[in-house]
């Protein structure tokens, strides 16, 4: 029956389990940007730049490693929160068919 608390029970979870799905799909849409430095010419010397260079571009391959690593994440969250909310779904269907 639609108003038993077994099938509000089934609903209200099928909306969390909904929203997390959607909540973890726009996470993982979203990603850090690269840092860029902006350095004034003059300031450091040529040994200082270099470090400092080679530092960026490590901490950029760390940040791209970071982003794909959570995209996939998200994604695999968002896929099982997906078939979590399609399963309550199901069984709000069959408690409300009486089956």
């Amino acid at each position: 029956m639609p108003g038993s608390p077994i099938f509000l029970i089934w609903i209200f979870f099928m909306a969390v389990f909904f929203y997390l799905a959607y909540a973890h799909w726009q996470n993982s849409r979203q990603s850090i940007r690269p840092f860029h430095l902006h350095e004034e010419e003059g300031k450091e010397g040529k040994e200082g730049s270099e470090a400092i260079a080679r530092f960026v571009e490590d901490f950029n391959k760390y940040l791209e490693h970071y982003n794909r690593t959570t995209k996939n994440q998200n994604i695999a969250a968002a896929t099982g929160y997906f078939f979590a909310g399609l399963a309550s779904l199901i069984f709000s269907v069959l408690t409300a068919s009486g089956g």
